[in-house]
């Protein structure tokens, strides 16, 4: 009876392993394809520029190098243009990152129209004043106070 048991056991441990391994055997399943990547809008490409579009644009300097990505657009409300963008530098992932602002008409399209180009160096960003917005920039315009229904027929 003994021997039957372990014979059963033996035959048993051998199925599985068996099993197991022709389960592994043969071909993977096929690895779905991702699509090719869009490719990248260029600012020359874009019918017309709109502001999430250029927020997060790269900025480098003359040379090439990268000083860091457009972080702000400020519009001038009275002419309705764009009158400086913000550039945030240095930090890591943002965090302790310095804005600067810097006239709008001192910002070029990069050769590679997918990035701005400015005349600065590193070092005269990292030397220019600090931008934040102030208390009127972040409160928004003040509007009428409404009526109530009742008073529209009067």
């Amino acid at each position: 009876m003994r021997k039957v048991i372990v014979a059963v056991t033996v035959f048993a441990v051998v199925g599985l392993l068996v099993t197991g391994a022709l389960a592994q055997v043969g071909t993977p399943p096929p690895t779905p394809r991702e699509p090719a990547p869009a490719p990248k809008a260029t600012l020359q490409s874009m019918e017309k520029w709109y502001g999430n579009e250029l927020i997060g644009m790269e900025v480098k300097n003359q040379q090439g190098e990268d000083l860091g990505k457009v972080s702000e657009l400020v519009l001038d409300p009275k002419e309705a243009k764009i009158e400086s963008i913000v550039i945030s530098t240095g930090g890591l992932l943002g965090i302790g990152a310095k804005k600067v602002a810097v006239p709008w008409n001192q910002v070029k399209p990069a050769s590679d129209e997918q990035a701005f180009v400015v005349s600065m160096t590193k070092e005269e960003l990292q030397q220019a004043p600090s931008w934040e917005k102030t208390a009127a920039q972040t409160t928004p315009a003040t509007r009428p106070a409404p009526t109530s229904p009742g008073a529209l027929g009067r």
